[in-house]
């Protein structure tokens, strides 16, 4: 019989939100503020053992009261507090997780990406548990040029070799604690922006799962509008 590995959630809600100038996790879309969104889909994934949010200090409270509506089994969610920059967001994470029964695989979620499937998390850990480490991702439609000053093209880039990255991403917490503690101890996490970078950093392969056009990120308030029209078309279709 096939071993389930023992899967924890940890979900990123530590950023300022200075492009929607107030904190974007918090942000209500339709009834609910943003975060729950991707609570919700981790909750009710079977897979799932528990569920570690890392936010700021001054919204904890704000973030606890609203686990109130979450499936009775992640009751103990936990609610810690994040970093300066994401990577020590989630090294406090990995850090909690460490010293509280390490699970066999951690999944990482932007607290602001609302429309998490079922499948993506189900893929993710089927991933994670094969090779190791997987990133949800998507391939460039769009050309893609490169700048060094912001101001003028250096080159085209061959767009049929980019993805552009999403979450989850999935690792056996293992190997990523053992990356993680390396590259901190190196130095070498300050430019480091998603969780497969320090995997890739450490020479391990990531796998790409593939991500989903709708699994947007709300980063500006025009992505607010969007995600608006998105439930708007949900509502029409079912």
């Amino acid at each position: 019989m096939k071993t389930v590995p023992r899967t924890a959630a940890v979900v990123v809600a530590a950023g300022v939100g200075r492009r929607m100038r107030q904190d974007k996790v918090l942000l209500r879309l339709r009834d609910k503020p943003i975060l729950l969104y991707s609570l919700h889909a981790l909750a009710d994934h079977p897979g799932i053992d528990r569920i570690v949010i890392v936010t700021r200090s001054e919204i904890m409270p704000q973030v606890q009261s609203e686990l109130i509506s979450l499936p009775a089994k992640h009751a103990q969610s936990s609610v810690i507090e994040g970093g300066q920059q994401r990577y020590d967001s989630v090294w406090n994470a990995i850090q909690h997780l460490q010293h509280n029964d390490p699970p066999d695989i951690v999944l990482i979620q932007d607290g602001a990406r609302p429309f998490l499937s079922q499948k993506l998390i189900s893929q993710s850990i089927e991933a994670a548990s094969e090779f190791g480490a997987a990133c949800v991702a998507i391939k460039a439609e769009d050309t893609l040029k490169r700048s060094l000053d912001e101001c003028t093209i250096e080159e085209t880039l061959d767009r049929s070799t980019v993805w552009r990255a999403q979450t989850p991403q999935t690792f056996r917490f293992s190997l990523l604690f053992e990356c993680f503690e390396r590259l901190r101890h190196e130095g070498l996490l300050t430019d480091v922006t998603d969780d497969a970078s320090v995997l890739e950093r450490c020479g391990h392969p990531v796998r790409i799962v593939q991500g989903d056009t709708r699994n947007i990120k709300i980063t500006h308030p025009l992505d607010l509008a969007i995600a608006e029209a998105l439930l708007n078309n949900d509502d029409t279709t079912q």
